[in-house]
């Protein structure tokens, strides 16, 4: 190796060979020496030998830029992080790096990947490279906000400078303190989180007054008491109905069984305690297969072919004859109420009628299809919000399709972005006001608040895990109710936007309901009717009460 000035002079021939000579030992050795080159050209090579670095000069011809090691593979050194991977030093939360070559001076965009030696403690961690100064260690948490970092033993991090601290690039995970009030995390173990800021999801319930932030997002609880043995003589059908009617004058809480066969007796029982249910005798002997209710009456349709006769009470305690249309080749399959009047529409035809007193009928507009009960005919609802009914149609390939009207008069045929469910376990559709509720063929809920446009509940998600929802239910304070085939019951106070739960009996065969605000009937079937009453006592809130396969659910309070 050597080095020379690279300018030939005059001489002899064989002095001008060997400056010749020289000059390309020096190129072909890239100036090797343990000191730079008298002579020095813009991008010329210098191997330094002292510092065992290859170096070349800038375009200014003013200072030599490093480029890689000798004797060092350059490939390898990009995939080994030769230069930009090293373990920390010093004495903890005050890490050191020094890498050589060393840094003449910090710069944003600075990245190292460190491995640290020693554990730090969260907020006095700093980092200082080639004694150019301490900077804070940063790192960001699950929102995107910038806090300080946490260092751990052993732990590989990577590191850049922003310009103003070094930002540890692994974000941190959710913890309770970057949850929002009401948010939920999952922990994985024995580990319990800081629980002056967030509670279990264990079922338990809590007094609202105690936790102020909290409690606007949580439910209310629903202390249940099961009433076995009632009016066991009574048959029973997963689309039974329930009705409590404040303008009933004796007896408002009523229950309805469709017959599978013409009769006028064992169909209908009321009570105005939900502790004594009586039975009752409708008007005429007649396959009765439609009931709807008002604040103030509730009526009874036939689904017997070409009847002209209905039934309603307004004492819950006895039932008058009244005149309605042909019930047509195949009888009303199911009739609702909202907005000051009932809709009926028939099985298997398109006819529809309306009253607005319960008593005088008129036929209505023609469905846009024809309505089959057994294909998903799963009652008339009415939407308050939009001031339409709603008939829920058949399923096609991807679609469904169901019918709108605002008086039961005109019908506008419509489709929804999933496939109805056909649920024989309960009541797959639900409303009050303000949405219309129905699960699809996967056990997923959707909503629409204007009988058009749909959007699915998303925040079930893992509460029901694959086996999707059978019932939903909606009561007059907008509360939604979902049961799920594994025997759990949940309860939404925010229009499906969060869900909590509660107890539902082990075995539900069927179900149906009704409230008068505080009180919720439940009815469902094991080897005889049973009632279930639930009280809801709005001074507290309850929890989630099922852990998921990840771990156990928390929510954060403060």
């Amino acid at each position: 190796m050597s080095q020379n000035s690279l300018v030939i002079q005059d001489g002899t021939g064989a002095s001008v060979l060997a400056a010749i000579n020289n000059a390309i030992n020096s190129l072909v050795t890239q100036n090797g020496g343990a000191g730079a080159p008298g002579s020095t050209y813009a991008y010329m090579f210098w191997a330094d030998q002292t510092t065992g670095y290859l170096k070349q000069r800038n375009t200014g011809n003013t200072a030599w830029n490093i480029l890689c090691k000798l004797d060092q593979d350059a490939l390898a050194a990009l995939q080994s992080q030769l230069y930009t991977a090293f373990t920390s030093a010093g004495t903890a939360p005050t890490y050191t790096l020094t890498p050589v070559p060393a840094l003449t001076a910090y710069a944003a965009n600075q990245r190292f990947r460190v491995k640290a030696h020693a554990a730090g403690t969260t907020g006095s961690n700093t980092l200082n490279v080639n004694a150019l100064g301490a900077k804070n260690l940063k790192q960001y948490d699950a929102t995107g906000a910038k806090v300080p970092a946490v260092v751990t033993n052993g732990q590989l991090f990577d590191v850049e400078y922003d310009g103003t601290d070094f930002v540890i690039l692994d974000p941190l995970p959710p913890s309770g303190d970057s949850l929002p009030i009401g948010g939920m995390m999952t922990v994985v173990g024995a580990t319990v989180p800081d629980s002056s800021k967030y509670l279990p999801f264990n079922g338990s319930s809590y007094l609202r007054a105690s936790y102020p932030n909290l409690s606007p997002l949580m439910p209310d609880v629903y202390t249940a008491t099961t009433r076995t043995g009632v009016a066991a003589t009574y048959p029973m059908s997963y689309n039974a109905w329930a009705f409590y009617c404040s303008g009933l004058t004796t007896n408002k809480w009523v229950m309805c069984v469709p017959a599978s066969a013409a009769t006028a007796t064992t169909l209908v029982m009321s009570s105005a305690d939900m502790v004594t249910w009586t039975g009752q005798t409708l008007p005429a002997s007649t396959v009765w297969n439609a009931y709807a209710a008002s604040s103030s009456m509730v009526i009874a349709l036939s689904g017997s072919a070409n009847v002209t006769s209905g039934a309603y009470t307004t004492n819950g305690t006895s039932w008058t004859a009244m005149t309605t249309p042909s019930s047509g080749t195949y009888g009303w399959a199911c009739v609702g109420y909202g907005g000051g009047r009932f809709v009926a529409v028939q099985s298997g035809a398109t006819g529809t009628m309306y009253s607005t007193n319960g008593t005088t009928w008129t036929s209505g507009g023609a469905l846009p299809f024809v309505n089959n009960y057994a294909y998903g005919a799963w009652g008339v609802s009415y939407l308050g919000a939009a001031g339409l009914f709603i008939v829920r149609g058949a399923n096609s390939t991807s679609t469904a399709t169901y019918a709108t009207s605002p008086d039961g008069v005109t019908w506008t045929s419509r489709t929804t972005p999933f496939l109805f469910s056909n649920s024989s376990a309960g009541l797959p559709v639900g409303t009050f006001n303000q949405y219309y509720y129905a699960t699809d063929n996967v056990g997923n809920v959707w909503k629409t608040s204007d009988g058009i446009n749909w959007t699915k509940i998303t925040s079930l998600g893992s509460l029901i895990g694959a086996v999707g929802v059978d019932i939903v239910y909606c009561d007059p304070s907008n509360n939604l109710f979902v049961t799920t085939p594994d025997n759990y019951m949940l309860v939404s106070s925010d229009n499906g936007a969060s869900f909590a739960g509660i107890t539902k009996p082990t075995v539900l065969a069927g179900s149906v309901w009704a409230t008068d605000g505080t009180n919720y009937l439940m009815w469902y079937a094991v080897s005889n009717i049973s009632i279930t009453q639930y009280t809801r006592d709005a001074t507290k809130f309850a929890t989630f009460v099922k852990t998921t396969a990840n771990g156990n659910m928390y929510v954060r309070y403060a």
